[in-house]
């Protein structure tokens, strides 16, 4: 059978991929104009096409994500289907919006925004410094990279986390894997959690763990919302835990209008858009990837970012 890539990548850049490649090997369409047919006749499948629809393809060998997760597919995607990933595409992006939750929290931004709204002209004290911090980054993938970079150059010291340990990059002071989380939570000043969703990472921060963290630490999750016990988080922030919380992710999500935890002044929540397509050179980033590993694909050559499917990770993402 001839192959035929059907592309499902919206944001309105479908017009790049196609002026690549010839009609008869790439069709693009949004997701709400995939019909019947187009499953029927596709070998391979690029972007976040839901699992349902996925599992309808009867010639699908190929699966490229749009996302840098591919949670969504775990137990749709058989093993001897092939599947790449996005990773690599959202740490820029991401990175910045962690420093900049850090210092939102550091320098006491929440409070001071507050005071402007009320028309108030008033110091609100100590503040910390970043530098001599201790980062502990939990996930040192792609996105934990990018942050643990950004950090150690403003003088924190980085542990990283990782479920294989090869070589420690430089920036990196100390590198562990998550058996030893216990010990280390208690020693940082912030805790970035950059893990994906999988068996292994489900409610890693359970209610124990995050009495086990300062009650003066910066919490941050950009990860999945379910690497977090919410309920065990609004339990230690009733009882005044952490300098700040900044979750990019909940569990829920979108997280309900009646959820507690939108109503904690020292908790930040976004709307899962620290990764998204605000910043324009995230969303090249995910077209130039499409692009090379369609053609990849076409011509028989290797693909970037395979993905485990016994992990759910990227295959050697070191």
């Amino acid at each position: 059978m001839p192959k035929k890539v059907l592309c499902v990548i919206d944001h309105d850049f479908d017009n790049k991929i196609p002026s690549f490649f010839s009609p008869e090997q790439v069709i693009c369409v949004k997701k709400g104009e995939v019909t019947e047919e187009m499953l029927n006749e596709a070998t391979a499948v690029v972007g976040n096409l839901s699992a349902d629809k996925v599992n309808k393809m009867p010639h699908l060998e190929y699966l490229h994500a749009e996302s840098a997760g591919v949670n969504q597919y775990a137990g749709i995607i058989p093993s001897h289907i092939t599947m790449t990933c996005s990773s690599g595409c959202y740490g820029h992006a991401m990175s910045e919006h962690m420093v900049a939750a850090v210092f939102y929290f550091y320098r006491m931004f929440g409070y001071y925004v507050r005071n402007q709204r009320m028309r108030r002209w008033r110091n609100e004290g100590h503040v910390d410094s970043v530098e001599g911090s201790t980062c502990l980054v939990v996930g040192l993938g792609d996105i934990g990279k990018a942050f643990a970079k950004r950090m150690k150059a403003m003088g924190c010291k980085i542990i990283g986390i990782k479920r294989n340990i090869h070589e420690k990059p430089d920036y990196v002071d100390e590198l562990t894997t998550l058996d030893h989380l216990n010990e280390l939570l208690p020693t940082a000043d912030i805790i970035a959690m950059c893990l994906p969703d999988t068996p292994n990472t489900k409610q890693v921060l359970s209610e124990d763990n995050l009495r086990l963290c300062k009650k003066n630490a910066v919490l941050i999750n950009v990860g999945r919302g379910v690497n977090i016990d919410s309920t065990a988080l609004v339990s230690v922030l009733d009882e005044g835990w952490f300098k700040g919380v900044q979750l990019d992710v909940v569990d829920p999500e979108p997280l309900p209008f009646n959820n507690k935890l939108w109503s904690y002044e020292n908790v930040l929540i976004t709307p899962h858009i620290s990764g998204g397509y605000n910043m324009p050179q995230t969303l090249e980033k995910v077209i130039n990837l499409a692009i090379r590993n369609i053609d990849n694909y076409l011509n028989d050559r290797p693909l970037e970012n395979l993905v485990s499917h016994t992990e759910g990770y990227r295959i050697n993402n070191d």
